[in-house]
């Protein structure tokens, strides 16, 4: 029987439709990554402060009688400190943390460290020696001996005063021998391990340094519009990458904390919030209606404090990259052999809230209580586990991965034709998957 012109046309166009489903299809997809953040502390009182080294936590958080420090290795919480004196302003570094501790109205803090075991007294004197920032067991910090503040560093043996004026010079940042700091409040300073060298000459109140690797970013206003701008020098030119001209002085851009070119702020408009900067675009991390203070940032990660409960109860948060989570779950599993390309397949899967064969397993977004995680508190945000022959990840909601693999289609059906074959595929898989 002969085909009608009509007919030959319709086979035509469908599969022309066809082949551009199949290019569509086969075409590389956007990569989308998502910020995905974990309360680290739950309890009815106030955790604040906290330093970020490499996933682990420490920070102050208040026993019921004064503040005391708290340290989270990813997994476990320990209390470091336990005694009478307020312990607070933690620095953290590889496992190792110093902070000061004291009274205010003591006018007498002092620093102490503690290398992974034991505690020492670094200093021992009738002054205020306070805001400690460590690295690789050396410490600088600011101490007031003689009516204003100087910067002491410590390098593991001895200690030496980088600073001796008649201003106050504060909130020193350390980084391999290296110091940056705050001077009479409006200038930025910057010790090399040998000379020092004023960063920012303008007038202006410049504060809260944050330095690394010879790069230095910090908070700026000129006091007259209260217009405020995060600054960053990367050894040789200064850069104001930003800034939000506002009428109150309670709005600005605080705290800024850098890692490798990548910056972590607050920024208090409507609320405090959570910025980060990657070294070309800014994200807004947190949106909601508690304040969010104090971020600290190490690689792509960032930990800060959030004020619930109309101010009284203070927590520590902690976020990562959804790929950085599906990774470390990855190796956790044993799945080692996942690739840099598999994990952000897989973080497609989860922001998309689909299903997909990758690294040879067919993954599916899974909302609600996960199989194997009984009342929802067994296992944490990036956590994996096995249960019943199949993995899983935990991302809020999280990613199940069958473990005999994705089953093959019927002869003769074409994995490219979209949607179509895509429902096929999807009914088939459905009758082998396990009911959960």
């Amino acid at each position: 029987m002969k085909k009608s012109r009509n007919t030959k046309y319709a086979i035509r166009y469908m599969l022309l439709a066809l082949l551009i489903i199949a290019m569509i299809t086969l075409a590389p997809q956007a990569h989308t990554d998502e910020w995905i953040t974990r309360q680290v502390t739950d309890n009815t009182t106030n955790d604040q402060h906290p330093s970020l080294y490499n996933n682990e936590i420490a920070w102050q958080g208040w026993d019921g009688t004064d503040y005391e420090i708290y340290y989270w290795d990813g997994t476990t919480t320990t209390q470091i400190t336990s005694n009478t004196i307020p312990d607070r302003f933690p620095s953290l570094y590889n496992g190792e943390i110093a902070w000061h501790g004291g009274y205010d109205a003591g006018d007498d803090y002092e620093i102490y460290y503690w290398n992974g075991a034991t505690t020492t007294q670094i200093t021992d004197n009738a002054a205020q020696d306070s805001n400690p920032s460590l690295y690789n067991g050396e410490i600088a910090w600011q101490g007031n001996e003689g009516g204003d503040y100087e910067i002491y560093y410590y390098n593991g043996t001895t200690t030496t005063q980088i600073t001796t004026n008649a201003v106050t010079d504060e909130l020193p940042s350390l980084y391999n021998g290296e110091i940056a700091w705050c001077s009479n409040n409006v200038e930025i300073y910057y010790y090399n391990g040998t000379t020092t060298t004023q960063i920012a000459d303008n007038m202006v109140g410049d504060g809260y340094p944050s330095l690394y690797n010879g790069t230095i970013a910090w908070e700026g206003s000129d006091f007259a519009n209260w217009e405020y701008h995060l600054y960053y020098w990367d050894g040789t030119t200064t850069t104001s990458l930003m800034s939000t001209s506002v009428f109150d002085p309670s709005f600005q851009i605080k705290y800024p904390s850098l890692y490798n070119g990548a910056i972590a702020w607050y920024d208090y408009v409507d609320d405090a919030e959570i910025y980060y900067y990657n070294g070309t675009t800014t994200t807004q991390i947190t949106d909601n209606i508690p304040h969010d203070f104090d971020p600290s940032l190490y690689n792509g990660a960032i930990a800060w404090w959030g004020v619930l409960d109309g101010g009284s109860d203070h927590e520590i948060y902690y976020a990562r990259l959804a790929s950085a989570w599906i990774g470390d779950a990855i190796i956790s599993l044993g799945l080692e052999g996942y690739s840099e390309a598999e994990i952000l397949q897989l973080v497609d899967l989860f922001s998309g809230q689909t299903s997909g064969l990758v690294g040879g397993m067919d993954w599916t977004y899974l909302a609600g209580n996960l199989p194997g995680d009984t009342g929802g508190e067994v296992y944490s945000i990036g956590d994996s586990w096995e249960y019943d022959g199949n993995y899983y990840i935990k991302l809020g909601s999280g990613l199940e991965g069958e473990g005999s693999g994705v089953p093959e289609l019927p002869a003769g059906a074409m994995p490219f034709v979209g949607a179509i074959c895509g429902f096929i595929y999807t009914v088939i898989r459905g009758s082998r998957r396990k009911k959960t």
